[in-house]
């Protein structure tokens, strides 16, 4: 009987460093994960902020006038619901035209072009 319950416990013991090894093994890996969506999140991030940058410069009164509408939106100057319809509509087509902008920027840089503009 004492030798069951020792080879019992023996077995625990061994399930359990198994267990904990394959925990870490998956922190790790998670880990890794983790570190490498933080990483493109931040390029992502540099690419669309150079992207906003470049178009402001490129046309500062146009940025200006948008920035105004949207202090507008945002300050009340619309009823909710026409305000919800316009920042629905206009936050997509950003979306759209920044993930262009960023696609064709990054494709041009690995083309050594430098221009930004996709042929």
């Amino acid at each position: 009987m004492s030798y069951a319950m020792s080879e019992a416990h023996t077995r625990t013991r061994d399930d359990t460093r198994t267990r904990d090894r394959d925990s870490d093994r998956g922190e790790r890996s998670l880990q890794s994960d983790l570190r490498r969506l933080r990483e493109r999140g931040a390029a992502v991030s540099r690419d669309a902020a150079r992207v906003v940058e470049s178009a402001v410069r490129a046309e500062p009164w146009l940025a200006t006038t948008a920035a105004l509408g949207v202090g507008f939106l945002l300050g009340g100057g619309l009823t909710p619901k026409v305000r919800m319809l316009l920042v629905g509509a206009g936050s997509r087509y950003l979306g759209a035209w920044l993930s262009e902008e960023v696609m064709a920027r990054s494709g041009a840089g690995s083309d050594g072009s430098s221009d930004g503009e996709s042929e």
